[in-house]
């Protein structure tokens, strides 16, 4: 499996931490019965990970929602035992990676830790460990994929548990032997396995889980071999070791000089897809897909967005056309979630910012500028502040193989020439540098990384596209979402379909569309996407509180237009139940699509 920017190892400072932390873990759990965060009390056992493979492995949920929303509702009733067990196969899995920032990952798990009674916390090592910043970027997998790994995880431990003494034993002994256990579970991720392998013996296994560049290492560094190639753990082991008894000190395959020569340099042709030498699933195996890595549409993303893949993945190709991307329509129909689960799906979680422009947002908001602060001497002074722009292009170049994302809603309400100021120049050429407002005459000319991707969204009945600066929108590629065009059309429809709802929701906003000429005024369908609503009474309640205002704010000072009998929930009920079929509903005269107008 190719893991897309890894990054390597990042100093043994970090990697010394992390590797006694993890072989601490495995040896508490896989070796015994034991804890990591509560050694006196046994967490790791067969019974417990039982529980674990019930409530979360056993019942996935395949829909819309993030990861910690989807595990309050799986772990909701779990023992506060495997709760714990579930933390630290959590932090197992967080340990090594540096795709979430330190205080993430202990914030991450004190948030499942929390769920534990009596509270359990962290000991000041782990926490140490987790916040030293990790070894290796892991990728999309450690983002997109991490119910998988976490099942994984889970898998392989009871694995372990149903093995005489003496495996177990040996397997904690011998690198090869374990790896022959962690390939027992063929449901595994090859990026979880790689880590779990490294964690286990890092005096054997390299801190690397791309299999696309552990290959490319050992076939460039292949004269430190005094035997033909065979088994590419055991090869990159021999290898390293040479290569350290040359020179004296540890490598870090990552920099310089060493990435050099294995390094594909960017006009060369990408690698093929990578097949290991132990089975995997063959859905791990895919392609580099381009420089800025950015992955595939999968149809987890798909269904949990409730669209078709082909449109989705749309979108991703736009982004790596141009790295600028507005999603715009009327309000609810799902442009901020679905540019909030994209960021997520090309990033993971971690490096995304979201902020949300206004009419007295400024470029001093945006990027920088210098605010008062207080002095020693109670006297004000003023200091140059970066913005949310600033900021997240400080990591984006911190961490140049890394995909990063700021969302940008409500986008054409700000007055956009002025708040991106000399920026704009910078979202059409991004090889280029540019001297910013407030730099110093000595200051470095500034240049927009390639890894930063802005994704914006734009509600069309606060303002049309056409009245959007010119220059904005040679900038951007602009993707509609409109309730009467797909994927908006079907989306509430196969939302209740998910959830088990009726689809009387569906015609009903169908009938009320086909009503209100003016597309961008138009209903989209999150008013209906939320339980409260289905639930007795929620239908009726939300069209009153939520639906009526709208279109009698659209029709203010229409006094023709009747809005309650045009549009109120009993009107178009009768209009839904008389149609054949929610799609093409018009009212029976065409009365009330003149009065719409």
């Amino acid at each position: 499996m190719n893991i897309e920017g890894n990054t390597g190892s990042l100093g043994r400072t970090a990697a010394t931490s992390v590797e006694a932390i993890g072989r601490r873990l495995i040896d508490a759990g896989f070796g015994a019965d034991g804890s990591l965060l509560t050694p006196s009390r046994p967490i790791w056992t067969s019974t417990n990970l039982t529980i674990l493979l019930d409530d979360f492995v056993n019942q996935p949920d395949p829909g819309a929602g993030t990861f910690f929303s989807k595990l309050d509702q799986q772990l909701s009733s779990t023992a506060s035992d495997a709760v714990q067990l579930f933390a630290e196969l959590f932090i197992l899995n967080m340990l090594p990676i540096v795709n979430l920032n330190g205080q993430t990952k202990v914030d991450q798990a004190q948030k499942v830790l929390a769920k534990c009674d009596p509270a359990v916390s962290l000991p000041d090592d782990v926490e140490a460990a987790l916040m030293g910043g990790g070894v290796y970027h892991g990728g999309q997998a450690f983002n997109n994929y991490r119910w998988k790994q976490l099942q994984y995880l889970i898998e392989v431990a009871q694995y372990t548990k149903s093995l005489p003494a003496a495996d177990r034993n040996r397997a904690l002994t011998d690198p090869i032997a374990f790896r022959e256990l962690a390939n027992a579970v063929p449901t595994g991720q090859a990026a979880q396995r790689q880590s779990l392998l490294y964690l286990a013996f890092p005096e054997f296994y390299l801190p690397i889980v791309s299999g696309a560049h552990r290959k490319q290492i050992r076939d460039s560094f292949i004269e430190y071999l005094n035997d033909a190639p065979g088994d590419i753990d055991q090869d990159l082991h021999d290898i390293n070791e040479a290569i350290m008894a040359e020179i004296g000190h540890p490598v870090d395959y990552y920099l310089s000089p060493w990435k050099e020569r294995w390094q594909l340099p960017p006009s060369l042709p990408k690698p093929e897809p990578v097949h290991f030498d132990h089975p995997i699933d063959d859905k791990e195996v895919s392609p580099v897909v381009d420089a800025l890595n950015i992955p595939d549409a999968t149809e987890e993303l798909a269904n949990g967005l409730h669209v078709d893949r082909e449109w989705i993945q749309e979108s991703v190709e736009l982004l790596r056309d141009r790295p600028q991307l507005i999603f715009y329509g009327p309000p609810g129909t799902g442009k901020t979630y679905i540019a909030k689960e994209l960021a997520r799906h090309i990033t993971g979680e971690d490096n995304v910012k979201i902020v949300q422009f206004h009419p007295a947002y400024s470029y001093e908001d945006f990027f920088e500028g210098y605010r008062p602060v207080g002095t020693a001497n109670n006297q004000v002074a003023f200091e140059l502040k970066a913005g949310p722009l600033r900021k997240i292009v400080a990591e984006a170049v911190e961490h140049p193989s890394a995909p990063y994302v700021l969302i940008i809603d409500e986008i054409n309400r700000g007055n956009l020439a002025k708040i991106f100021g000399e920026l704009y120049f910078l979202l059409e050429y991004r090889d280029e540098t540019i001297d910013l407002l407030y730099s110093s005459p000595d200051g470095k000319p500034f240049v927009l990384p390639r890894n930063l991707f802005i994704i914006g969204t734009m509600n069309t009945a606060d303002r049309s596209i056409a009245l959007v600066d010119g220059a904005m929108r040679r900038r951007f590629a602009f993707v509609p979402l409109h309730p009467s065009e797909e994927p908006t059309r079907s989306l509430l429809r196969r939302w209740l379909e998910a959830n088990g709802h009726p689809s009387q929701a569906a015609d009903l906003l169908a009938a009320l569309n086909a009503r209100i000429a003016d597309d961008d005024f138009k209903i989209g369908p999150s008013y209906f996407m939320r339980s409260a609503v289905h639930q007795p009474g929620g239908l009726e309640r939300a069209w009153r509180t939520s639906i009526l205002p709208l279109l009698e704010e659209h029709h203010y000072g229409h006094k023709a237009v009747n809005v309650e009998a045009t549009y109120g929930l009993d009107a178009i009920s009768a209009a839904a139940e008389a149609a054949n079929s929610f799609e093409g509903i018009v009212p029976a005269d065409g009365a009330a699509a003149d009065h719409a107008n």
